[in-house]
């Protein structure tokens, strides 16, 4: 039996992201809201 090399580097990122986790990306609300937090800050 063949794997294509595409489909297993596919099954190791699931694999990864099962046992490690995964974050969400902040959103742009969330990435203005810090930039404006870190801004203000003194």
């Amino acid at each position: 039996m063949t794997v294509p090399f595409s489909l297993l580097l596919d099954l190791i990122a699931v694999e990864q992201i099962k046992n490690e986790g995964a974050e969400q990306k902040p959103s742009a609300q969330d990435e203005e809201a810090e930039f404006f937090r870190l801004l203000s800050y003194q």
